[in-house]
């Protein structure tokens, strides 16, 4: 569980899963949101085809080696390790508000 519990931190709540739902209920759902301490490449490629999308970025790129300068997933998963932090296995699939994100056709 993350540490923020311990604190009043007002709207970081939701992040602990106790929160008001904005419909006269509050909601206990500590499982609502987790946390990755490792970076998820296809998740970064979605982010830079958003910039491109909305007119951040222009011109022609490649998104993977982008991420790969950014992220350094396989130096991140080495350092995780040192921690004896569970790795978690491998994202397969991204699915962004309903919709399956393909990373390899941005």
């Amino acid at each position: 569980m993350c540490l923020l519990d311990c604190f009043d931190l007002g709207g970081a709540r939701i992040h602990v899963g106790r929160y008001a739902d904005g419909l006269g209920k509050v909601r206990n759902e500590p499982d609502r949101t987790d946390f990755r301490p490792q970076p998820v490449d296809d998740m970064g490629i979605w982010m830079l085809s958003q910039l491109k999308r909305w007119g951040y970025i222009k011109g022609d790129m490649n998104y993977k080696t982008i991420v790969d300068s950014v992220f350094h997933s396989e130096e991140a998963q080495t350092r995780v390790a040192a921690l004896n932090v569970d790795i978690v296995p491998a994202i397969d699939t991204v699915t962004i508000m309903g919709k399956l994100f393909d990373a390899a056709r941005p």
